[in-house]
């Protein structure tokens, strides 16, 4: 019952987040990823709290299981997603969200470590599909530009890594309270997630406002809404899985991600999808049937 729980909630929380991926892309690119992730952060973070208040849904936390959280949030929400939005602004939502297919495999090897997960080896094959995608996205970029996308790539991966650290460290803080829910925890990452952006801000200088001012009236909306939409209730979602799933499946269930985005994507930009992206989703599809199905 816990596994398909978690894939249902899994796969919605993708739709939220792939969905909104397209707004953080797009409003990264007028303003800052900065801009972009404190704005959503600040969002999200008042819906929790409100939330937490609202249902009363707070539970004894001890001090180790607070400081995980707080600093899962400051990598997977705010330096991990710095590096996310980065990448989206360089090679698209699509394309920087199927890097994340590497995600289950150090999810996996993790969790085998780290909570007794079982690891089922013949998934690492499809490791060989995702270094595909990776390949022809490269290709891709070097036919147009003529020149290989490597500091988007980079981006990616570290965004990843960051952000799988901050799952593996969400997934030990339930280990060590039960009975926490995904909200009361959402609410300790956001609150990491925000400091680190306002130590950023101390040094980069941004001005809140002035992005928002840059923004015309359709765009300030579309912010609001993928931030709900993207951060906060794709988090209540995905972090409840994480509560109960098992951690590489969980993050190959998500995977689903890239389809619903680079589909959204060739809708919200009302173009065909390149030659390049429909081999590299082939990969990825094979890939993905490899990891949920073996």
């Amino acid at each position: 019952m816990n596994a398909t729980l978690s894939y249902i909630l899994t796969l919605a929380s993708a739709a939220c987040f792939s969905s909104a991926s397209l707004v953080f892309a797009d409003i990264s690119r007028k303003v800052s990823p900065l801009w972009m992730n404190t704005f959503k952060a600040i969002v999200a973070w008042l819906c929790f709290l409100i939330s937490m208040v609202a249902f009363g849904l707070w539970s004894p936390v001890s001090s180790s299981a607070v400081g995980a959280l707080l600093i899962s949030g400051m990598l997977g929400l705010a330096i991990g997603d710095i590096f996310l939005l980065t990448a989206y602004a360089r090679m698209g939502a699509a394309r920087t969200l199927i890097v994340f297919g590497f995600q289950p495999l150090m999810l996996g090897i993790s969790a085998h470590f780290l909570f007794g997960q079982d690891l089922y080896w013949l998934r690492l094959l499809a490791v060989l599909f995702f270094i595909g995608c990776l390949f022809v996205f490269s290709l891709e970029r070097y036919k147009r530009d003529g020149h290989w996308e490597v500091f988007g790539l980079g981006a990616a991966m570290v965004a990843m890594f960051f952000d799988g650290s901050g799952l593996l460290l969400s997934r030990w803080a339930f280990e060590q309270t039960p009975d926490m829910s995904a909200i009361q925890a959402n609410v300790f990452r956001t609150s990491g997630a925000l400091f680190t952006f306002l130590v950023m801000g101390g040094f980069r200088k941004f001005d809140m406002r002035a992005g928002w001012r840059r923004l015309p009236s359709k765009s300030r909306v579309l912010a609001v809404i993928a931030s709900v939409f993207g951060c906060y209730i794709s988090l209540i979602l995905y972090l409840s899985a994480v509560k109960v799933g098992h951690l590489a499946s969980v993050a190959a269930i998500g995977l689903a991600g890239p389809i619903l985005t680079s589909v959204g994507e060739c809708i919200y930009e009302r173009k065909w999808p390149s030659p390049y992206l429909v081999v590299a989703l082939s990969l990825f599809t094979i890939g993905f049937l490899i990891l949920t199905l073996l």
